[in-house]
Formats: structure tokens, C-alpha cells, sequence
């Protein structure tokens, strides 16, 4: 849940920041996407434990699954709205 929570943070200030296009504001939303992966591995030993390796070998599972849902979920989507048109 915390996690979620930062990533919408992150996603948030990210949307707030679009309008500016300046070569220095595209290097922030880089760094912004980029800190959700470190955060939750962080997270993750934190909560759980474990040793290093394992915790990065968990952070990848999850966001490996996470991306696959979200990828199903735009797919399913995208294919409902074409299919209305």
C-alpha cells in the first residue's frame, strides 16, 4: 500500500511538472520514474528481510507481473474502444 502510495506521489508530480518542457525538467521525470524501482526494493528488505540478492530477485518478479497487468489491462482497453468505433 505505501508503495502505491509513493508511486502515485511520484506520478502525480510527474503530471504537475508536464507543461514545462525544458531539457532539464524531462531529466527530473527520468529520475522520478526511474526511483520507484530502488524504493521498493528498499521496501521490500525493510518489511520483510532477507538478504540483498533476494530482495532485488523479489523487486523484479513483482514489477515483471505488475507490468504484465498493465500491459493486459491497456491491451483490453485499447480493443473495447476500437471495437465501439
Amino acid at each position: 500500500m505505501h508503495y502505491h502510495a509513493f508511486a502515485f506521489f511520484l506520478l502525480a508530480i510527474f503530471e504537475a511538472i508536464s507543461p514545462i518542457h525544458v531539457r532539464v525538467i524531462g531529466v527530473i521525470k527520468l529520475l522520478l520514474i526511474l526511483g520507484l524501482y530502488p524504493y521498493l526494493t528498499m521496501a521490500l528488505r525493510r518489511v520483510y528481510g532477507g538478504g540483498r540478492w533476494l530482495t532485488i530477485a523479489k523487486s523484479i518478479a513483482i514489477l515483471s507481473i505488475y507490468f504484465c497487468f498493465v500491459l493486459l489491462t491497456m491491451a483490453a482497453i485499447a480493443y473495447i474502444t476500437l471495437r465501439r468505433l
